[in-house]
């Protein structure tokens, strides 16, 4: 709502951020019989302010928002892992002490054949539910607390879907991996299968179905690499993607993008292209000898 009445936002891009809050500060201080005793010209620039400030507030709020529902399920996740691992105590001990009976069987007197056979002993009545266990342990203490984040996910996946929905994200670097993720994300949020196959278009629709190209993950960090993509090699080409992990890394990853100023919000303040606030290569040629010679330091 508050978007559809910023139409003359794009008229205040030659005026300065502080003489624009001056603007909406006025305008909020005065009541509706002040502002029609104004000449028509100010009372329009000063409504027009006003509104372009309170849709950068809502921007800044709604991203917060966004912000604090996904850090709020990276705790949850976390805390989740504390009582698995308290929870599993008794199980990692029983493993420790399974680990040492084999390698004292592995140092004992006597024969290799002795030896193995000791350890054959001890591994076969068991030796599936011990895998089982140290697969279990092995996959938490690699992907730490993120094997947890589905459970909180749900609730939320609407609510940050909205977001993406309802904002207009803008990268400020060169590399435009993320951005992707977020359009194919979008364009697959009523998908409920467990795999995304990202093969963006074919190469002759109609005749040949093999894709152009895939999607690319080189956003996907380390941490997250095996639970979106199955793979342990980052080498190993990827055609699919496991959905829900998917998500969850796109939405963390662009939290941790917001909050480093590589994805900006036009429109907001907190949020802002930090690229705006910076002079031309004209501007800094033309007053950087004048800058140095009053501030006293060398400009080479």
């Amino acid at each position: 709502w508050l978007q559809q009445l910023n139409g003359a936002a794009g008229a205040f891009a030659d005026i300065p951020e502080v003489k624009i809050r001056q603007f909406a500060a006025e305008a909020r201080s005065l009541d509706l019989a002040s502002l029609n005793d104004m000449p028509e010209r100010k009372r329009f620039t000063l409504i027009a302010a006003l509104i372009r400030k309170q849709v950068a507030t809502a921007l800044d709020d709604v991203t917060d928002m966004f912000l604090r529902q996904v850090k709020k399920m990276q705790h949850r996740a976390e805390e989740a892992l504390t009582l698995y691992r308290t929870a599993q105590a008794d199980r990692t001990d029983a493993l420790i002490t399974r680990l040492r009976d084999i390698t004292l069987a592995y140092t004992q007197e006597g024969t290799r054949d002795q030896r193995l056979c000791a350890i054959e002993t001890l591994l076969e009545k068991d030796a599936q539910q011990i895998l089982a266990d140290c697969n279990a342990h092995h996959a938490v203490a690699l992907n730490s607390h993120l094997l947890f984040l589905p459970q909180f996910y749900s609730g939320r996946r609407s609510v940050l879907f909205a977001f993406l929905g309802g904002v207009t994200l803008v990268s400020t670097t060169q590399d435009q991996a993320l951005m992707e993720a977020i359009a194919f994300l979008r364009s697959h949020r009523e998908a409920r299968s467990e795999h995304l196959k990202i093969a963006l278009g074919p190469a002759n629709p109609g005749a040949d179905s093999s894709p152009t190209r895939c999607l690319g993950l080189s956003f996907v960090s380390d941490k997250w690499w095996t639970l979106v993509t199955g793979n342990r090699d980052r080498e190993t080409p990827v055609v699919q993607v496991q959905r829900r992990y998917f998500e969850l890394c796109v939405f963390f990853e662009t939290m941790q993008a917001l909050k480093s100023g590589d994805l900006c919000l036009p429109g907001s303040e907190q949020f802002s292209d930090y690229r705006l606030d910076l002079v031309s290569d004209e501007e800094y040629r033309q007053g950087i000898a004048l800058y140095g010679e009053q501030a006293g330091i060398p400009v080479e």
